[in-house]
């Protein structure tokens, strides 16, 4: 019981569905992003996708730059996520071959299987040179890709200090390249063979 005026927290239930609602407004904005780009993200447009009230979607993020602020902040999380179950895995030594091909397994699993990753990943680049506003957002992304691949690096040797950079904008490269050309051999033939060639040159033997 609580005491007369005073306010009861939350029930675990309604939290729940409040956390239910929240996601599935993000992932709408995602979807939306992901489709038509930033302009075309509103919070009707949000409600109406994600199935909820409009009030819904105010309550939780007031402006059109909170909808892409933490949407873009879920998309990175759960790329950090992956990546971060996919190093996790690897052995403790490996050769220069076989973290070019982790690597390139990070990308090519986007790239292939799921490339609205990056299409709506390209559309908030887009917002953030428009307005700025994801520029810390889009950063910290960065750093945390590089923080990945340099640790992959360390399994097969010691990396140049400007290794991670060079992979990582060789990938990005690459993967914004196969959006448009939707090459299905791309992993085997166009990504792996070119980790393979600079992920060795950018390596020295312990």
């Amino acid at each position: 019981m609580t005491s007369a005026g005073a306010i009861s927290p939350p029930r675990r239930g309604t939290r729940r569905r409040g956390a239910e609602t929240r996601l599935a407004v993000l992932e709408a904005t995602i979807a939306i992003v992901g489709r038509e780009g930033g302009r075309a993200l509103t919070h009707r447009r949000v409600a109406s996708e994600a199935g909820v009230s409009l009030s819904a979607t105010t309550y939780y993020f007031e402006s059109k730059e909170d909808l892409l602020r933490s949407g873009l902040e879920l998309v990175i999380d759960r790329d950090t996520e992956r990546i971060a179950g996919r190093l996790s895995e690897m052995g403790e030594r490996e050769s220069a071959r076989g973290v070019a091909d982790e690597i390139a397994g990070w990308y090519g699993e986007e790239a292939v299987e799921r490339p609205e990753t990056w299409t709506i990943l390209l559309e908030l680049v887009n917002e953030a040179a428009r307005s700025g506003i994801l520029v810390p957002q889009l950063a910290a992304w960065n750093e945390s890709a590089d923080a990945a691949i340099l640790a992959a690096l360390e399994h097969a040797g010691r990396p140049h200090p400007l290794a991670a950079r060079t992979i990582r904008a060789c990938a990005d490269g690459l993967v914004i390249e196969q959006l448009f050309l939707r090459r299905p051999d791309f992993h085997a033939a166009v990504l792996r063979p070119t980790l393979r060639k600079l992920v060795p040159s950018l390596l020295t033997a312990r």
